[in-house]
């Protein structure tokens, strides 16, 4: 099982360069207005230089539930750092 590891993994509408995925995770690296930190980002494409698949953190779709401060995606402000993450 651990031989096709490391080995790439496609799909009709998928490229993996291995198999290892990286579960989300809080990290606790958020703005106060829910934007994505440049550590944030810094985190994640350390990490996509050898993990196949990261999964990225719980975003909120709405300011109703604001008890928990985690990325925002439900306003047009956050689509700069959304990018960026992507990119």
């Amino acid at each position: 099982m651990l031989k096709n590891l490391f080995k790439p993994l496609e799909t009709a509408n998928l490229y993996l360069k291995n198999r290892i995925a990286l579960s989300p995770m809080g990290i606790g690296s958020y703005n106060k207005d829910e934007t994505i930190t440049e550590d944030y980002i810094y985190f994640v494409k350390a990490r996509a230089k050898t993990t196949g698949l990261i999964i990225t953190t719980g975003t909120r779709v709405t300011e109703k539930y604001g008890k928990y401060r985690v990325n925002g995606c439900y306003s047009d402000i956050f689509i700069p750092g959304l990018k960026k993450l992507s990119g």
